[in-house]
């Protein structure tokens, strides 16, 4: 675990490193793509228990738009932000040059995703104890992670 924790740090302050660290690690593509639907399950999870704890601020948020309606659409939602995502980093790198595999950007890709995964139940965990500085948190991951 803590070798995952350590990699999880380096990778924030030192993405370049931590993506060679992570892409040094031997996987199947089958088992990164079933960690990615692991991941973006339990994000789902983590996003509609934050909607139910976090106060409304009577403007729309990503759970009240309707394709969000059910966790299951929200899931199939992301799931396909997450593999285009997987395929645009993978093309658009070849056209820059790049010589990358695709199963490296899809293993980026589920890295990162994970990543904010652990973000978010950290920011689950301060909704409990401040919901406002939960929003606030939310805000500052999600500029960070752009």
């Amino acid at each position: 675990m803590n070798y995952w924790l350590d990699l999880m740090k380096l990778t924030v302050v030192d993405p370049k490193s931590g993506a060679e660290r992570m892409l040094s690690i031997e996987m199947s593509r089958q088992a990164i793509w079933t960690l990615l639907a692991v991941v973006v399950a339990l994000s789902v999870i983590g996003a509609w228990i934050m909607n139910g704890l976090l106060p409304s601020t009577g403007q729309p948020d990503v759970m009240s738009l309707q394709f969000m309606s059910s966790p299951l659409m929200f899931a199939l939602v992301m799931w396909g932000l997450l593999v285009m995502t997987v395929f645009c980093t993978h093309y658009v790198g070849r056209m820059f040059g790049g010589v990358g595999h695709f199963a490296d950007s899809l293993k980026l890709v589920t890295w990162l995703q994970a990543i904010l995964l652990v973000a978010q139940v950290a920011q689950l965990v301060l909704a409990i104890v401040s919901p406002p500085i939960a929003a606030l948190a939310g805000l500052v991951i999600g500029l960070y992670s752009i």
